[in-house]
């Protein structure tokens, strides 16, 4: 099982990733999910001690990505088959 700080680490790394890949800023993410800058920037910069299960769900649902594969590490076959598609969709 991971632990709580990894977790943490590897959703914030997808926040950022899918805002860089998208084009988006933490201001878009947050009028997207309704959810403050400065809560934002603290999550992202792994400063929110413990984020909450409606936090993570509205990140979640802003981004249009199921929480359970944000909490999964990139190297998941999950994410794996998830990245083939779009770069299939892509051409």
């Amino acid at each position: 099982m991971l632990q709580k700080s990894h977790l943490k680490a590897i959703f914030s790394g997808h926040i950022q990733r899918i805002l860089s890949e998208r084009g988006l800023s933490q201001r878009d993410l947050g009028r997207m999910s309704g959810l403050s800058n400065g809560l934002l920037t603290a999550l992202i910069q792994g400063k929110d001690p413990n984020p909450t299960l409606n936090t993570m769900l509205a990140i979640a649902d802003a981004l249009a990505v199921p929480l359970p594969l944000l909490l999964k590490p990139l190297e998941s076959d999950e994410w794996q088959a998830v990245l083939i598609i779009a770069s299939a969709n892509r051409k």
